[in-house]
C-alpha cells in the first residue's frame, strides 16, 4: 500500500483514496520508511514487530529465513503476557513464504491463518480481496469474543495488492486513471485501481469497528512501494533513478500509515517515522505498557525520525549513512546496533527489557 503521487507528481480522474485521506478523528497518520523496494515484505513484517532495524543487517538477507530460529520478543509475545487472546496471523496466501509458518511461532503467535483456511472467498485478479481478507478478520474477532472477554489481537499480511500489474483482469475494475499528458503508464493504472479497493475495503472495516463496545485500534502500514518499472518512476520523479541523492531515492522507501482507534486518541499527522518504532509509537499513543525497549525507541525517534538499511535521518533533516562515525547520532546508533545484537543473535544473554515483567 503506497501513494504514487507523494513519490511524484501526476494527476489522477479521481481520488485514488478517498476514505484514507479523509481519515481524521481518532487518527494517528502519515509516513513510514521502509527498507525494502518491490518486495520482500517479511523485512518489514520484521522491522515492525521486533522494533529491530535492517540497518545492521546484511543488505539482501532477509531475518525470518536465516536468523530467527527460537523464540524471539516482540509485540506479539507481550501482548500474549499481557492477556490478550486471539494472538493470530493471517495471510490469505501459502504459507510456506519467507519461512512465516516456523517464525510466527517463535514469535508468539498461537495460529496462522492461510489461504487454505478460506472458503470460496472473493477474488481481485488471483488473489484473495482485501474485503474478504477483512471479513475474515471480523469473523475472528467475533469467534475469540464469543469464548472470553480478553482483549483480542491480529497481525494481518494483505495479499491482494501483490506484483506483478502486467495484465488487465475482468475482475479488477478500470476506475482510476492517469490524467497527466506524458505519464500515463498501464501497469500504474492497474496498481492505483487496486489500493482504490482498498481503501473501500477499509472503509468497510473500520465502519464495523467504530460500531463496537470494546475500545479497538486498527494499525495499516504499507510494506513496500509496488515493483513498476524505473521508467515509470524515473517519468514521475523527473530524474534517471540512478541520478538520484541518497536522500531522493528514500522516497522510494515511503508509505503511508495510519493509527486509528474508535475512542478518543489525540489526533496527529507524522511525516517521518521509520517501521522499526511504528509499533512502539502505538503502544505510547494508546496507552498500554511500554518494555524498556519501547522506551528505548521513542527516545531514539526524537534523535533519529528514521532508520533503515538504507541509512538514515537525524532530528536535523540531514540524511546519513549507518556506517558514518563523524555522524552526530553515531553514538545513538553505535547502542541501537548493540541492542538489536543482543535481540536478534545473543539468545543466551538476551536482557530482559525487550519483555514485560512475567
Amino acid at each position: 500500500f503506497a501513494n504514487l503521487q507523494d513519490v511524484g507528481s501526476f494527476e489522477t480522474n479521481e481520488e485514488v483514496t478517498p476514505f484514507y485521506n479523509s481519515m481524521k478523528e481518532n487518527t494517528i497518520k502519515g509516513y513510514t520508511y521502509v527498507s525494502v523496494f518491490g518486495g520482500q515484505t517479511a523485512n518489514t513484517e520484521y522491522e515492525f514487530l521486533t522494533g529491530d532495524s535492517k540497518a545492521f543487517l546484511p543488505k539482501g538477507s532477509t531475518p525470518y529465513q536465516l536468523y530467527i530460529k527460537e523464540y524471539m520478543p516482540s509485540l506479539t509475545g507481550n501482548l500474549a503476557l499481557d492477556g490478550y487472546q486471539g494472538m493470530l496471523a493471517l495471510h490469505p496466501y501459502m504459507a510456506t513464504g519467507y519461512n512465516r509458518i516456523s517464525v510466527y511461532e517463535k514469535l508468539g503467535f498461537s495460529d496462522f491463518i492461510t489461504m487454505d483456511q478460506f472458503h470460496d472467498p472473493g477474488l481481485v485478479r488471483g488473489f484473495i480481496s482485501d474485503e474478504s481478507d477483512f471479513d475474515r478478520v471480523i469473523k475472528e474477532y467475533e469467534k475469540c469474543k464469543e469464548q472470553s472477554d480478553a482483549p483480542f489481537y491480529l497481525f494481518n499480511v494483505t495479499m491482494q495488492n501483490h506484483s506483478s500489474y502486467t495484465t488487465d483482469f475482468a475482475n479488477l475494475p478500470k476506475t482510476i486513471s492517469i490524467t497527466s499528458e506524458g505519464k500515463s503508464n498501464a501497469a500504474a493504472e492497474r496498481y492505483l485501481n487496486l489500493i482504490h479497493l482498498s481503501d473501500q475495503a477499509f472503509e468497510k472495516l473500520i465502519g464495523y469497528f467504530e460500531k463496537q463496545d470494546d475500545p479497538t485500534v486498527i494499525v495499516m502500514f504499507g510494506d513496500h512501494e509496488p515493483g513498476l518499472s524505473d521508467s515509470f518512476y524515473e517519468n514521475i520523479m523527473g530524474k534517471k533513478l540512478d541520478e538520484l541523492s541518497n536522500k531522493e531515492s528514500m522516497e522510494l522507501y515511503k508509505t503511508p500509515f495510519f493509527i486509528w482507534a474508535n475512542f478518543d486518541i489525540e489526533e496527529e499527522y507524522i511525516d517521518k517515522i521509520s517501521i522499526n518504532y511504528l509499533h512502539s509509537l502505538m503502544i505510547d499513543r494508546i496507552g498500554l505498557e511500554k518494555t524498556g525497549y519501547n522506551k528505548f525507541l521513542l527516545d531514539m525517534h526524537e534523535q533519529i525520525p528514521v532508520i533503515t538499511g538504507n541509512g538514515y535521518f537525524g532530528a536535523d533533516g540531514k540524511f546519513y549513512k549507518t556506517e558514518n562515525q563523524a555522524s552526530p547520532y553515531y553514538d545513538y546508533i553505535k547502542k541501537y546496533s548493540i541492542i538489536e545484537y543482543n535481540h536478534l543473535f545473543d539468545t543466551k544473554h538476551r536482557n530482559s527489557f525487550f519483555e514485560y515483567s512475567k
